[in-house]
C-alpha cells in the first residue's frame, strides 16, 4: 500500500519532529523526564512546535480560547465530507516520558505525510489535534482530558478552581500567565457550548504507545483498542487524623496513630478489591499518594492523607468501589479510635478530639469520589482499523485500554472513535525512561491511520450536507488562525 521510500521519508519527518520536541525532556534518569505540565509555558512552546510542524505540511493551524490546537488538511473539495480528527495530547506527568501522547499527535501529522509521500489525496478533511491537559496529574481535582473536555461542551466550570498541588495556584491563574482569555473560556464552559463542530466529525482517532507489554510479548504490529476502563478517584483524599505524641513515651495502648490507620485502610481496600478481582470481574487498583503531614522522626503521626483508585469496565464494579472507599475508611477509624473525613474537617470536633479527649468522628461522603465511566468504542471506527490492518497485512490484537484518553472524552460526546496502540517493550509509562522504539514500533501504527484517512466517508453513518470551510467553522466557535500552511 504504502511504498518503502513514502516510509523512509515519513519517518525522517517523525524523527525531526520529535527531535523538536525534545526541547522540554531532561532524561530517562530518576526526578528527571518530561518537565511540561498542563496549562504550562513548556506546553504552549510544544504547541507552538507542533503548529511550524503542521504548516510545513501545508496544513492552515487554529487554536482555540483554550489552548487547544487544529491542523487542518485539505481542499476545498472535501469540506463536503466528514472529517476524520486524529487527535492526543502534548503535556506530561511530572517527570513523565518522551512519548506518551506525542506519539498521537505527530502521527496523526505523520498520516498526513506518508498520504502526501504516497500521491494520495484524501477525500475529505484531515485535522490533526493536539488537545491541552489530558494528564490529571498537575490538577487532580479537574480530571483528565481538561481540553477535549472544553473542546466538546462537557467540562464543568469548577474545573478552573482546580488547584495545581507545586504551585498551589488555580488552573485559571496558570491559564491567564500563559495568556489564555479564562472569561472567553469560562462563556464557552458555563454555557456548555462546543469550541468545534461535533457533527462535522466523522470520526476520531487516536493513537497512545501501549501503557503495558502486551503487543510486544505477542509479536503484534499494533493493537486495537475496544474500550476504555472507568475509575473511581479521591480528587480531594480521604483524610485520617490521631492524636500527636513522642513516639518513645506515649504508652502504646493510648496511640492513636494516622500513620498506621492509613496502611491500615489501604490493606483492607486491597483486600475487598482483590476479592472482586478473584471473582473473574475486571479491575486493577492502586494507592498512588499516601501522605503524612508535616513528618517528624520522633512524633506520632498525627494527620495522613489517602488517595487510591480503582478502574473497571463494569459499572456495577465501580459503583461497588465508591461503597468499599467510605465503608472501610470508617471502619478503620472506628477500630483505631481516629477521626477520618473529606473535604473540610469540623474543627471543633477535631479540637475537641485531639486536646480534650473528645469523640472521635466519620465525615466519609460518596460524593468525595469522582467516578469515570467506562466507554466502549464505535463499531464503524474499530472496522475501519480492523479492515486496515488486513489490507497493511499487520498483525494485531484487541488491545482494552486501562489508562483514560482523549478518545473516550469524544466518544462520551457522541463522535464515532476508537484507539489504536504502539508496541512498547517494557510497557514502562508516566516514568522518565518509556521503553519506545520509534522505527521499529512505530511507523506502521502510523500507516493504519494513514490508510484510514484515505477515506472514510463511505463507513460513516451521519449523512451530511455541505458544511462550509472548516476553519472558518472553527474560527465562527472562537478560534484563532494562529499559523498559514507552508509559513
Amino acid at each position: 500500500m504504502f511504498s518503502q521510500e513514502a516510509i523512509d521519508s515519513t519517518m525522517d519527518f517523525v524523527e525531526g519532529a520529535f527531535d523538536a520536541l525534545r526541547v522540554h525532556y531532561q532524561g530517562p534518569g530518576e526526578g528527571l523526564g518530561m518537565n511540561r505540565l498542563s496549562c504550562s509555558p513548556q506546553e504552549r512552546e510544544a504547541h507552538d512546535i507542533f503548529a511550524k510542524l503542521a504548516a510545513q505540511l501545508g496544513m492552515n493551524v487554529y487554536e482555540d480560547a483554550f489552548g487547544n490546537t487544529h491542523a487542518v488538511y485539505g481542499g476545498a473539495k472535501s469540506h463536503a465530507k466528514p472529517i476524520l480528527v486524529i487527535g492526543s495530547h502534548l503535556d506530561a506527568v511530572r517527570n513523565g516520558g518522551e512519548y506518551d501522547g506525542p506519539a498521537g499527535v505527530i502521527g496523526g501529522l505523520a498520516a498526513v505525510h506518508l498520504l502526501q509521500a504516497q500521491g494520495i489525496v484524501p477525500e475529505q478533511i484531515v485535522m490533526s489535534s493536539a488537545w491541552i491537559g489530558e494528564e490529571s496529574d498537575p490538577f487532580p481535582q479537574a480530571g483528565y482530558g481538561q481540553g477535549s473536555h472544553v473542546a466538546t461542551g462537557q467540562a464543568n466550570i469548577k474545573m478552573l478552581e482546580a488547584v495545581r498541588a507545586d504551585s498551589g495556584l488555580s488552573m485559571r491563574r496558570h491559564l491567564e500567565d500563559v495568556g489564555r482569555d479564562v472569561g472567553a473560556i469560562g462563556k464557552v464552559i458555563s454555557g456548555q457550548q462546543h469550541f468545534m463542530d461535533l457533527e462535522r466529525i466523522g470520526f476520531y482517532l487516536e493513537g497512545h504507545i501501549e501503557q503495558a507489554p502486551a503487543l510486544y510479548r505477542n509479536k503484534m504490529d499494533v493493537g486495537i483498542v475496544p474500550n476504555i476502563r472507568g475509575n473511581i478517584r479521591m480528587p480531594n483524599y480521604i483524610w485520617f487524623a490521631g492524636i500527636p505524641g513522642h513516639t518513645g513515651a506515649m504508652p502504646q495502648s493510648d496511640r492513636r496513630d494516622a500513620g498506621f490507620g492509613a496502611a491500615d485502610y489501604a490493606l483492607r481496600v486491597e483486600q475487598k478489591l482483590t476479592a472482586i478481582k478473584d471473582e473473574g470481574r475486571d479491575i486493577t487498583f492502586s494507592a498512588p499518594d499516601i501522605q503524612v503531614e508535616g513528618p517528624k522522626a520522633t512524633t506520632v503521626p498525627q494527620l495522613v492523607r489517602v488517595r487510591l483508585e480503582a478502574r473497571s469496565n463494569d459499572p456495577d464494579v465501580l459503583g461497588e468501589v465508591r461503597h468499599i472507599f467510605k465503608h472501610v475508611a470508617e471502619d478503620v477509624a472506628k477500630d483505631r479510635g481516629l477521626c477520618v473525613y473529606t473535604g473540610a474537617p469540623d474543627m471543633k470536633r477535631l479540637k475537641a478530639y485531639r486536646d480534650e479527649g473528645g469523640d472521635a468522628f466519620s465525615s466519609v461522603s460518596l460524593d468525595a469520589f469522582s467516578r469515570q465511566e467506562p466507554v466502549v468504542m464505535d463499531e464503524q471506527a474499530l472496522k475501519l482499523l480492523y479492515d486496515g490492518a488486513a489490507r497493511l497485512g499487520l498483525n494485531h490484537m484487541n488491545t482494552p485500554s486501562g489508562a483514560g484518553h482523549d478518545a473516550g472524552v469524544m466518544a462520551q460526546a457522541g463522535v464515532q472513535s476508537a484507539m489504536i496502540f504502539f508496541p512498547q517493550k517494557l510497557g514502562r509509562s508516566h516514568r522518565p525512561d518509556e521503553d519506545f522504539d520509534l522505527r521499529q514500533h512505530y511507523m506502521k501504527g502510523v500507516q493504519l491511520m494513514a490508510l484510514a484517512a484515505a477515506d472514510i466517508a463511505p463507513m460513516v453513518r451521519r449523512s451530511m450536507s455541505w458544511g462550509g470551510d472548516v476553519g472558518d467553522n472553527l474560527m465562527q466557535r472562537g478560534a484563532k488562525l494562529v499559523r498559514l500552511a507552508y509559513t
